[in-house]
């Protein structure tokens, strides 16, 4: 049995109302069709072959996307997608031609164990997770006021008491509208809205854009998924969540991926929910931020998968976030995990609107807690550990002391350097603000070269950074 702890808000006693769905009402990972019937992704040098192909195959046009450069086919859906994919990549002229492929929600498809709530709305922001990663500290430096996140996913309640100032809506690519509202009646109801509320727990004041790319059922088009990608990177989005998964890699997805890290956004990916030692893509990809979960106590979450792609662990069990129809919900996924990390990167980029994709990465990842010692068996699976946001922004989102910008502690490479930089006419320092170490304002000079060699060589203070 699939059980969703809901909170109904508006009673002065707790009232609770469990939403029951059978086993036998959820898809598993292995009923999932691996693509979309009768549709074909392809790549083609020349646009001007597109109409022959179209009529030695007997495919259809349906669209193309002008940035990557893909067009999306359709044909007979009783037709072996393999096998005709395969005769059109060899024909002359076209790059690749694969079956488009689907993605899903996991918490959609597999059973997840969320907790009974009996405490009420207010222990939205002084939640277990909450106190974990020390939220209220770190608002105190920044809420994402500047920062927009896109969440692609199930849709969302844009009318939801935590969510309805400070969201918009963007395309819905399964609907084929321009209005991404959740739609009740299938197992993924729920999981955009719950997402979001995330992102609002770690960035307040952050813009959060949602795109609907999920059905009811939790599975998505990997087409229209990388043109959401794309959407969202020209709508402006600083960080773009994506709590889905699939098997293998979505070429196109792939290509919108690099787009997004090419225009320095941070695109952050669920690891999956399959316990296993397994990748699941899109969170595999070079160009994504894996997340694995953990529980309270820092322990992999049962759930989670773990691998060598994963780069950074977040809380992903017990979390109580919002749910349509102004209720609350905790809810157990890597789904979760992920957009703490999303959340992060809008709080760092809302200090610093010109961070690069590198500079966002390695603050993240460099300030995250090893856990490794807590997960015996895991070593060098949950990549570099739980994500520490009060450490990241009171770095600047910057390792502090990293004068080179290569994301480690301060080391001799870089006093080599800043002594590079202020004698020799060396390269400048990616930022100053790594370079501060002496906490006063401006360029790099003798004192910041003081404080390092002090600090390597005489057990002097931590680098400062902040002015």
């Amino acid at each position: 049995m699939h059980t969703i702890y809901i909170h109904k808000l508006g009673h002065n006693l707790s009232l609770v109302l469990v939403l029951a769905v059978l086993t036998a009402g959820l898809a598993s990972p292995s009923e999932i069709p691996n693509y979309v019937p009768g549709q074909m992704v392809c790549y083609v040098a020349n646009p001007g072959i597109i109409d022959s192909i179209n009529n030695e195959f007997g495919t259809e046009y349906i669209t193309y996307n002008v940035l990557l450069h893909d067009y999306l086919l359709t044909t007979d859906t009783l037709r072996n997608l393999d096998s005709l994919a395969s005769v059109i990549a060899a024909y002359p002229g076209v790059a690749y031609c694969y079956p488009n492929r689907v993605l899903y929600a996991p918490e959609a498809v597999q059973a997840s164990q969320p907790f009974i709530d009996a405490v009420g709305e207010t222990i939205f922001p002084l939640q277990q997770a909450a106190q974990t990663l020390n939220l209220d500290s770190t608002h105190d430096y920044t809420t994402g006021g500047s920062a927009t996140v896109g969440i692609l996913d199930a849709g969302m309640d844009f009318g939801h008491e935590l969510l309805f100032s400070n969201v918009s809506s963007g395309d819905d690519y399964v609907s084929g509208d321009n209005f991404s509202q959740e739609v009740p009646g299938g197992v993924a109801f729920g999981h955009g809205t719950f997402v979001a509320g995330i992102v609002r727990l770690t960035a307040p004041d952050a813009h959060i854009i949602g795109y609907r790319v999920l059905d009811t059922s939790g599975i998505g088009n990997g087409f229209f998924i990388a043109e959401a990608i794309v959407e969202a990177v020209l709508d402006g989005c600083n960080a773009i969540n994506l709590s889905f998964v699939m098997d293998g890699v979505h070429p196109t997805v792939e290509k919108a991926l690099q787009f997004a890290r090419e225009n320095d956004v941070i695109v952050v990916a669920a690891a999956g929910n399959d316990s296993a030692q397994v990748d699941r893509y899109p969170a595999s990809s070079f160009y994504a931020m894996s997340v694995a979960a953990v529980d309270s106590f820092g322990f992999k979450a049962a759930f989670s998968n773990y691998s060598s792609t994963v780069k950074l662990v977040a809380p992903g069990t017990g979390i109580y976030a919002c749910y349509p129809g102004n209720q609350y919900a905790r809810w157990d996924g890597t789904s979760f995990a992920a957009p703490f990390v999303t959340g992060q990167a809008a709080l760092l980029f809302a200090l610093n609107p010109d961070a690069s994709w590198d500079e966002i990465n390695n603050a993240i990842c460099s300030l995250a807690v090893n856990i490794d010692s807590l997960n015996p068996g895991y070593e060098g699976l949950l990549g570099s550990g739980l994500i520490d946001p009060l450490a990241t922004v009171q770095s600047g989102g910057y390792v502090c002391g990293d004068v080179n910008n290569d994301g480690t502690a301060t080391n001799a490479v870089d006093l080599n350097f800043i002594v590079n930089y202020i004698f020799r006419n060396g390269t400048i320092p990616a930022n100053f603000l790594a370079a501060n170490c002496d906490g006063v304002a401006g360029p790099p000079n003798i004192l910041d070269l003081n404080c390092i060699v002090n600090f390597i060589f005489r057990n002097g203070h931590s680098p400062i950074c902040n002015p």
